[in-house]
């Protein structure tokens, strides 16, 4: 199972002691995630058009870099689109059927749709 981090709730949590980082293992609330950097596609800028389907998305810095996207800060452009986004990590729960595969290349990474994992999101963001 993959979830999205936002850097900021990291951060927070980091800083407050409520998380600590060993690597690219987060633990948290008695769960370890291997972290991976990524964005969440927000939106757009100005208006443009997403032909690329990326808005409400998270894609990680492998799936990025395949398809030429540069992400600055907030931002992100591909080709002519400037995207909207939120910098942070996808993480996997360590020891899930598919810690051993962090990034399974064959499927795209996108926002978790299984309810027990929305739910471990909005539980760990509310204790951030």
């Amino acid at each position: 199972m993959r979830l999205f981090f936002p850097q900021a709730a990291v951060d927070r949590w980091l800083e407050s002691g409520d998380a600590s980082l060993d690597g690219d293992i987060l633990r948290r609330g008695g769960s370890l995630f291997r972290l991976v950097s990524g964005v969440h596609f927000r939106g757009i800028e100005g208006g443009d058009t997403d032909t690329a389907e990326l808005v409400g998305r998270v894609k990680d810095k492998d799936q990025l870099a395949t398809l030429g996207v540069e992400v600055i800060a907030e931002s992100a452009v591909l080709g002519e689109i400037a995207y909207i986004v939120t910098p942070g990590y996808l993480g996997l729960i360590e020891g899930s059927p598919a810690s051993s595969e962090m990034n399974s290349r064959a499927t795209d990474a996108q926002p978790v749709s299984d309810e027990d994992a929305k739910l471990l999101t909005k539980f760990l963001l509310e204790k951030a």
